[in-house]
């Protein structure tokens, strides 16, 4: 009977070491959430037949290229129509001023032929506005997520039109303990797994979030990912682990190199 107790307590050993080692492991990983460095939903500014659409779902783009045009000939025409009457009211208020030197025209009347040359001219520029918004650019270099809007429709203005992403330096969004606080900051090192391609990737902490959750006691930090592999996009999800011990999986294991 002693003999048959030796192996239980050593069982209940190693379980305490188990137990106690957990914690730990457990406090040096976080999960976090790839991001693209800048995400954004375009809208509709003008009501127009939308004319071309050149970029689908998961296309890139360079800065500066045109991802929607609409059919615009009605604000052309409108801008014509309200620079040639900012010209006729511009000529209108240079004669009364001319004339008023001669004692031609009174003062008042000069007054309000150049308030009406300005607000003239306000039309012109509300008129060309409307016209440059009858293309969309790209912001920055990126790719389409999602396209809401076919060609040859008429979405409302202030309707989206498509969801677009950065492409370049991807982040790591980790909600880590509160604790961490004290010891973790920017230029940290970390280590991360991603779920779904394996991939084990080196990052580097850049900030932290400015409040404390209260409920949960945990913060957000943010990471940068260094050379990530193409397979590896926004949205992907893994373990972040600090400390630089490999990352575990979800099971204890080590994660692929």
């Amino acid at each position: 009977m002693r003999m048959g107790k030796k192996p239980v307590a050593g069982a209940g050993l190693a379980m305490s070491l188990v137990l106690a080692a957990g914690p730990l492991l457990a406090a040096e990983q976080a999960r976090g959430i790839i991001e693209a460095p800048a995400h954004a939903q375009l809208s509709a500014r003008i009501s127009a037949p939308v004319a071309r659409l050149p970029f689908r779902e998961g296309d890139s783009f360079h800065k500066g290229d045109v991802l929607a045009a609409f059919d615009c000939g009605r604000f052309a025409a409108a801008l014509r129509a309200a620079r040639a009457a900012w010209r006729a009211q511009s000529l209108k208020a240079r004669s009364k001023k001319r004339l008023v030197k001669f004692q031609a025209a009174g003062k008042l009347d000069a007054a309000i032929a150049a308030a009406e040359s300005d607000k003239a001219k306000a039309e012109a520029e509300a008129a060309a506005l409307k016209v440059r918004d009858c293309t969309l650019v790209a912001p920055y270099d990126g790719r389409v997520v999602e396209r809401f809007v076919q060609e040859f429709e008429t979405p409302q203005a202030g309707k989206p039109l498509m969801s677009i992403v950065a492409t370049g330096q991807l982040e790591v969004v980790m909600i880590a303990p509160s604790s961490w606080l004290g010891r973790i900051g920017v230029g940290a090192k970390f280590s991360f797994l991603v779920d779904e391609t394996g991939a084990r990737l080196k990052g580097e902490v850049t900030r932290t979030g400015a409040v404390v959750d209260a409920v949960s006691q945990t913060v957000r930090v943010r990471g940068i990912l260094r050379d990530p592999p193409a397979g590896v996009l926004p949205g992907m999800s893994g373990l972040a682990r600090f400390g630089g011990g490999p990352v575990l999986a979800k099971d204890g294991k080590r994660g692929g190199s």
